[in-house]
């Protein structure tokens, strides 16, 4: 068989437009509801039936046959049946607004199905001198391309059929020709499972009427096309009405909603439309609201609107608008085409035009703002928008107003800690109370703040204060106000806090009045300043130059900072109150410790006096035992010398008379050594009277020593004293084996004879001697150990070098002279180690001592101090540097002052 390509061609060109006409009527389906529904469903489920139905027959025209064929017109027209059917049922699953799998693929069987039906119900009705013989494999193989084509065409369409805005024509043809494709596949493969076989007796199969098949494709095809095109026509129309329609709908709906946004939004608008001179306005439309926010009515808002027309208002500049305070000028900028943004317009309840109302109750706040509609028909209306914006601004001062309250609440605050810290930091009253009146005169900004001070009858003074100018300075003058009772003063105590706004009108005594008055009074506050519950004083802040309205929460500061003056003052007292018995303590102390130093000193003195008269006795005891026998033995030995030198010249008189002795003589002289003997014996009986000498002296200075105790007043020479002392520090003086003997040089002037308590005078030359012949000590020891530890021999060295040197002598310098009529001067010095400046100003402190436990008491310097100054009213200094050696200096007046100038001097 072969096929004629234009008719196959307009076979699968008609198959498409029938698709194409079906989706789109489809498409109508879901667009409508009730009979019109059912109107479009069957007429698209029509047009695609008869679309497939021609584009079928149309291919079966297209088959060239060389034989002639006949057509049976009553199964010709059964076939289009099963078409119309499955379009329609097809139809009915696509316009569903969900496609489930279920109905996606029933509906892909019943078309495809529905397409084969139709196929070879028309192959039936062909009539051709051959027997029709089908092909199995491919009748199945047409049958599923169909199904599956269709199942395809079905998915594209239901996937396309909601997107309308990204080319929705091109996606509903692409889904007509897999529909179309899906027919013809169909057709020709059903076409390509035929065989004919040819029969015997052909005249059996010759049609009744033969028809020329290119006349019949035209016909059918221009009718085909005719059903399609006006079912198009038909939907592109209804689709323009539904179209206008709708937007109609929508247009009424839109103006319904602005109508409602108008009546209901709580923003005042105002539609006005300009005129083409640009200057002539008039009211399009307005809203409820916009009346409520200007307080007028509907005829009012033309009466004011025809005024802002006809008056000539001068355009100001935007910064200009914000002050904008009468309707008047708002709607004549408006009018006016002035553009108006974000402007803040404030009218006021008064006007002395017309169009204003005169019963506003209050202030009001508009935001107002103005738009240009240039894309509007027409294009020259202006928008305005007024939103009432009183609350926010009454919000908005009461915000402030809170600040600035906040704002004074936190200063007060700052300022009671500040004098909380203040207090406990610091005890200076005058301070703090003047940090007082001068916050709080600044915190109020009030002309005067004064602390005043009572006395015991309860008058008193201007403690501290803090004024705006100086002429209403009350430091300097005198106040007495005889109006104040005591009763007042007792109120106070239990807390009374006063307040006048006007002193004239306060109901104070005539003669209280004239008295603020004279203190340019014009308003007060006071408080009570209360310490320990006693009334103190007050904390009074005074207006001078006008009248005040005293706010609870400016009385309340003022206590609060009477409480924290009191306070302080309470701490201030109890710090005076603690400072004094603190120092009336120490004084005790002190008295208590020299008391107990005097008695110290005096105990450790009378031991020292009882034991050096102890001892005085016991050396004058044994002073006198020795001097007893030595007087005795110093009184023979002058005889015994006379009678041995008797002897002596009677043996050389003897030998001179008797020349030759007999040989026992001569034997005796020999065995006694006489020559020696006469020479020796004088010698001897001079040694021994020396010896008696040197005892007598010895004698003589402990006797002199021993006179510690003697409180009788003499005049004496002080060489004495020193030699005595000198004498009994003998074996000290002498050479030992670790160092030389210590070298005294004594140098005395013209020495008068003072008056003085020898004993105690002779004590002191004893301690100062001593520690002289203790510090040479020291020295030597000092050197002989820095020696040992460095393993050297000590350098030579001289003594104002600073270091000791063993190869310097020890020695001690005595000086005596008379400084003027009336004082002398002894120095005695050493050239041992010295001392530190430390040291030497602790040396006549009692009990303080330098040497090792069991060594020294640390009484002697002491108590030579006091001897020389208190017994003698002398003077005593030590001058010393280390390893220079040590000097003291001793001065004592002749006559001994009389006992009063000897108490005052100590």
């Amino acid at each position: 068989m072969s096929y004629n390509f234009y008719l196959v061609a307009l076979s699968v060109a008609i198959a498409v437009l029938a698709s194409y006409t079906a989706l789109d009527m489809a498409e109508r389906v879901r667009g409508t509801e009730g009979r019109r529904q059912l109107l479009w469903w069957s007429g698209g489920a029509l047009a695609m039936g008869i679309g497939i139905w021609a584009a079928h027959f149309l291919g079966m025209l297209a088959c060239e046959m060389p034989d002639s064929v006949g057509y049976d017109a009553i199964v010709v027209s059964i076939s289009i049946v099963p078409a119309i059917l499955a379009s329609g049922i097809t139809s009915f699953f696509v316009t569903r607004p969900i496609l489930t799998l279920q109905f996606f693929v029933g509906s892909g069987l019943v078309m495809g199905s529905g397409i084969a039906t139709m196929h070879y119900i028309g192959m039936a009705a062909l009539h051709v001198p051959a027997e029709i013989v089908y092909d199995p494999t491919l009748v199945a193989i047409s049958i599923v391309i169909a199904v599956v084509a269709s199942l395809v065409a079905l998915y594209l369409a239901f996937q396309f059929r909601d997107d309308t805005q990204h080319n929705p024509q091109w996606k509903r043809l692409s889904s007509a020709i897999a529909m179309g494709l899906a027919i013809a596949s169909l057709h020709y493969t059903g076409m390509a499972a035929v065989t004919f076989v040819p029969i015997e007796s052909p005249g059996y199969f010759l049609p009744d009427r033969r028809f020329d098949p290119l006349a019949i494709a035209v016909a059918t095809s221009l009718g085909t096309l005719a059903i399609l095109s006006l079912a198009l026509v038909t939907v592109f129309v209804d689709r323009r009405l539904s179209a206008q329609a709708s937007h109609t709908q929508t247009l009424q709906e839109n103006q319904q909603f602005l109508e409602t946004l108008l009546q209901g939004v709580q923003v005042g608008i105002l539609l006005v439309e300009r005129g083409d001179d640009g200057y002539s306005s008039e009211i399009r439309t307005y809203n409820p609201a916009l009346l409520d926010f200007l307080s007028l009515t509907d005829r009012e808002l033309e009466r004011c609107w025809a005024a802002a027309i006809d008056k000539s208002c001068v355009l100001q500049t935007e910064t200009d608008v914000q002050s904008v305070d009468t309707l008047e000028a708002l709607l004549c900028r408006i009018a006016w085409g002035q553009t108006i943004q974000n402007a803040t317009v404030r009218l006021e309840n008064t006007s002395s035009h017309s169009c204003e109302r005169i019963d506003r109750s209050e202030t009001t706040w508009l935001l107002v703002n103005t738009v240009s509609l240039h894309d509007c028909e027409p294009s020259n209306l202006v928008v305005c928008t007024f939103s009432d914006i009183t609350d926010c601004k009454q919000a908005e001062a009461l915000l402030k107003q809170s600040e600035v309250r906040f704002k004074t609440l936190a200063q007060r605050e700052e300022l009671l800690n500040s004098l909380s810290s203040q207090i406990r930091n610091s005890l200076d009253l005058p301070t703090i109370l003047q940090t007082v009146v001068r916050e709080v005169r600044q915190l109020l900004d009030i002309d005067r703040v004064v602390v005043y001070q009572f006395n015991l009858n309860f008058q008193g003074r201007v403690a501290v204060e803090d004024v705006i100018d100086l002429k209403y300075s009350l430091v300097d003058e005198e106040i007495s106000d005889t109006c104040f009772p005591v009763q007042y003063a007792e109120l106070y105590q239990q807390g009374r806090v006063r307040a006048f706004d006007d002193v004239t009108t306060a109901g104070l005594d005539g003669c209280h009045v004239d008295f603020l008055r004279g203190l340019r009074v014009r308003s007060q506050a006071i408080v009570p300043i209360l310490s320990r519950d006693r009334l103190w004083g007050l904390l009074i802040a005074h207006e001078c130059q006008r009248t005040r309205t005293w706010d609870t929460t400016e009385v309340e500061l003022l206590k609060r900072l009477a409480v924290q003056a009191g306070v302080a003052i309470q701490q201030a007292e109890l710090y005076a109150a603690a400072t004094e018995n603190a120092q009336i303590a120490q004084a005790q102390t002190r008295q208590l410790s020299q008391t107990l130093n005097e008695l110290q000193r005096t105990q450790t003195q009378l031991v020292q006096t009882e034991k050096m008269s102890a001892l005085g006795q016991l050396v004058a005891g044994i002073a006198h035992e020795i001097n007893n026998p030595v007087n005795f033995i110093y009184g023979n030995l002058a005889h015994a010398d006379e009678y041995i030198q008797d002897l002596i010249e009677l043996v050389e008189v003897f030998q001179a008379q008797y020349p030759q002795a007999n040989e026992i003589v001569r034997d005796k002289i020999d065995a006694v050594e006489w020559d020696f003997l006469k020479e020796d014996l004088p010698k001897m009986l001079s040694s021994m009277k020396v010896g008696a000498d040197r005892i007598r002296h010895i004698v003589l200075s402990l006797r002199s020593f021993s006179r510690l105790d003697e409180s009788e007043i003499k005049a004496v020479d002080i060489r004495d004293g020193i030699q005595s002392t000198l004498t009994i520090l003998q074996h000290r003086l002498k050479a030992k084996a670790d160092r030389s003997e210590i070298r005294v040089y004594q140098e005395y002037g013209d020495l008068p004879s003072i008056e003085c308590y020898s004993g105690p005078l002779n004590q002191v030359f004893m301690n100062l001697l001593g520690n002289a012949i203790d510090a040479l000590d020291d020295k030597i020891e000092n050197v002989r150990t820095r020696c040992a530890k460095s393993s050297i021999e000590p350098l030579h060295s001289n003594s104002t070098s600073g270091v000791p040197s063993p190869d310097e002598p020890p020695t001690i310098w005595i000086r005596a002279k008379r400084v003027d009529r009336d004082r002398i001067c002894l120095h005695i010095a050493d050239n041992g180690l010295g001392m530190s400046e430390d040291l030497r100003g602790r040396i006549f402190d009692p009990f303080f001592t330098t040497k090792p436990v069991g060594k020294g008491t640390g009484l002697g310097l002491s108590i030579s101090y006091q001897i020389v100054t208190e017994k003698h009213g002398g003077s005593i200094v030590c001058r010393s540097e280390i390893g220079l050696g040590t000097e003291f200096i001793i001065e004592l007046p002749v006559r001994l002052p009389q006992p009063s100038m000897l108490q005052k001097a100590s």
